[in-house]
């Protein structure tokens, strides 16, 4: 009888064994095609660490991409996400009807931007994933390796090119004779156009003038947010180019960011400015529309920002030390 039941015991010890190896396993999701595009920086080769990834994502009709939406989505309504060695900045769906979704991705650290699969849920449960992507991507400053291949050759003139040289001085020495001469007779009417000139402005005032023109046309009441964060976004950017004298205008914002710092500027003030233009960043080049509070208090905000910065700037020193 002991025996038996030992029989019984290991059959059934067997039997359940057999059928937990033989249940199926889950089946994973479906990956949806992803095509990769990098929007790489002007006049780069190739790219460099802050320009944007995009993904574009084909979801067939039978998966229903209209209504999924990526896990993180909620979370992005916060601002960007950390995603892998990156971060994802944005995700938007192109047109109601195609299933084309789309998400902006960026790295800042140069080598190879791995992103993995992105799982998108439909009604809070996982229905589809992204293909897995990577990117290689560049240092900033380049490669400086190649700089000293070749050894620095003289450069020397035409006997023409001299004879030109010369023939240029010549006629730039009589030239400031002749200017010398008429000199003193012009020179109580210049004066007198130099008093009558409007007087030059600052980059603080220069900015508050920009600011008051913005703030007049009233955009926000017909809710033309892009334009108002174009506009405040320029003159921020003028003001700043002015006060530390670099072509801020044309630079993007981590350019911008890399040019602060370079002049010494405060952690807690570079961080501000990285903030406030990442923000107007967000409206400029998405169309995720800001909160309209947000947007009413964003020129005094830089206002009071583009203060606390021109006391540290180069522009306020030269000013006091002129007589």
């Amino acid at each position: 009888m002991k025996r038996r039941a030992q029989t019984k015991a290991s059959l059934l010890i067997f039997m359940m064994f057999f059928l937990l190896g033989a249940s199926p396993s889950p089946s994973p999701l479906p990956e949806v095609k992803t095509e990769l595009a990098v929007r790489a920086s002007k006049g780069a080769n190739a790219p460099t660490a802050g320009d944007l990834v995009e993904l574009t994502l084909t979801v067939p009709p039978d998966l229903n991409g209209n209504a999924s939406q990526p896990e993180m989505a909620e979370a992005l309504k916060d601002g960007p996400k950390e995603w892998g060695n990156g971060r994802i900045l944005w995700w938007k769906r192109s047109e109601a009807d195609s299933g084309r979704i789309q998400l902006g991705l960026t790295t800042y650290s140069p080598g190879m931007f791995e992103i993995p699969p992105i799982t998108f849920l439909r009604d809070g449960k996982p229905a589809f994933r992204t293909q897995q992507q990577q990117v290689q991507f560049g240092s900033i400053g380049g490669d400086k390796s190649k700089d000293d291949i070749y050894p620095p050759e003289p450069v020397g003139f035409p006997r023409w090119v001299w004879i030109v040289i010369g023939l240029f001085c010549l006629a730039l020495v009589l030239s400031v004779i002749w200017l010398i001469a008429r000199w003193n007779a012009r020179q109580k009417s210049k004066r007198a156009e130099f008093e009558k000139a409007p007087r030059v402005l600052d980059p603080l005032e220069e900015f508050e003038q920009a600011r008051a023109r913005l703030e007049k046309r009233d955009l926000l009441r017909e809710q033309k947010y892009k334009p108002h964060y174009f506009g405040i976004s320029e003159a921020a950017k003028r003001f700043l180019g002015k006060s530390f004298q670099f072509d801020a205008e044309e630079s993007t914002t981590r350019e911008l960011l890399r040019e602060l710092e370079g002049f010494g500027l405060s952690q807690d003030l570079v961080a501000k400015w990285k903030s406030i233009l990442e923000e107007m960043d967000i409206t400029k080049f998405t169309d995720r529309t800001p909160d309209h509070a947000s947007a009413q208090s964003l020129p005094s905000r830089i206002s009071e920002l583009v203060a606390v910065t021109y006391q540290a700037s180069p522009a306020r020193r030269e000013r006091e030390a002129r007589p």
